[in-house]
């Protein structure tokens, strides 16, 4: 795993990997699958290299909505 190339502490990504690794469990549970794409930008968002607001554009964008 890279080190973040951001100023984001590492306490601040240990809970942005675990809003993902949350939402995507409840996504998986309710028998839904996130697309590759979506996965893409929760990944980046994990990382520190989206906001939780870039995600939400970026997703409503390639989806239309």
């Amino acid at each position: 795993m890279e080190a973040p190339t951001n100023s984001i502490p590492n306490s601040e990504l240990q809970e942005r990997r675990q809003a993902v690794e949350s939402t995507v469990g409840t996504t998986l549970a309710a028998g839904e699958s996130p697309s590759p794409e979506v996965l893409e930008f929760f990944e980046k968002y994990a990382r520190g290299e989206m906001t939780l607001a870039e995600v939400s554009s970026a997703v409503r964008t390639r989806y239309g909505i």
